[in-house]
């Protein structure tokens, strides 16, 4: 996938400021009055690649049959905002915690637009002084690799169940699994996943609850159906047939309360 970035400072955007200009936009009349309206707000919104893009692309001369669209084009980038808020303002709260890789944060957008995150560098930085998890990953191959999975996911549900784990990189929020983590496996939000990728995905079960306990906090990434609440990668690094491997594990939010739900796991 490829990625926008762009530096942000920690707590830079303001909602009050947002919505202000939610009313600059209903105001806005002619042509004449968009452009404006971009040259007005380019320096302040520098920082942000949304606006900057915006703000380069559409100097243009608008015709009044299309300032309705326009107008609605410029709100779409406003809410698009909006998502960046909160996800920096999650990221400063964690950051006032403690709860960091010590490294400047970056906003990245998928140009799909779909997801807006957090990465807080990069990965081999972050894992340069984590310690090695030796090799203990599952021996499987492309046609038992999903069974043999969702039983070792089951039998940690229930390990977890009776001896709760958890997660000392964001504030010791307590982690569960359940029969989303288990579907997870074998579908993705695009649908059934390969069976290659089911089988190296297998093989990294063993490392969840390592990375889970000792992991580093990589990226926040808000969660495009609840855009309240926010999912996390940890990564760690581990030896796999002789070569050092970063392992990244992804845990979601599921309420406002103190549970984390462990998603998913993959390599990088």
């Amino acid at each position: 996938m490829v990625y926008s970035k762009e530096v942000v400072i920690l707590g830079g955007v303001n909602i009050n400021t947002i919505e202000s200009i939610y009313k600059e936009i209903d105001g806005l009349k002619t042509g004449e009055n968009i452009i404006n309206f971009y040259e007005n707000h380019k320096n302040q919104f520098d920082y942000n690649i949304l606006l900057k893009q915006m703000i380069d692309n559409l100097k243009v001369i608008v015709k009044p049959e299309d300032i309705e669209i326009k107008k609605k084009e410029l709100k779409e980038k406003v809410n698009e905002l909006k998502r960046i808020e909160r996800l920096d303002n999650k990221a400063k709260e964690l950051y006032d915690k403690g709860i960091h890789s010590g490294l400047k944060p970056e906003i990245k957008i998928l140009q799909s637009n779909k997801f807006i995150r957090y990465s807080y560098g990069d990965e081999k930085s972050i894992v340069s002084k984590s310690r090695l998890i030796g090799d203990i990953h599952l021996r499987v191959n492309t046609k038992n690799a999903l069974k043999i999975g969702k039983k070792y996911l089951e039998n940690l549900k229930n390990k977890w169940n009776k001896s709760p784990l958890y997660c000392l990189s964001l504030n010791n929020k307590r982690v569960v699994l359940n029969s989303r983590s288990i579907n997870h496996l074998g579908y993705s939000s695009q649908g059934k996943r390969g069976n290659s990728k089911i089988k190296r995905r297998v093989e990294l079960l063993p490392y969840i609850e390592d990375i889970i306990k000792n992991g580093r906090l990589y990226e926040i990434t808000e969660q495009y159906s609840k855009q309240d609440l926010f999912d996390y990668g940890l990564i760690g690094i581990a030896l796999i047939n002789g070569k050092n491997i970063i392992i990244k594990v992804v845990l979601s939010e599921i309420d406002k309360r103190n549970k984390l739900l462990y998603l998913s796991i993959f390599d990088i």
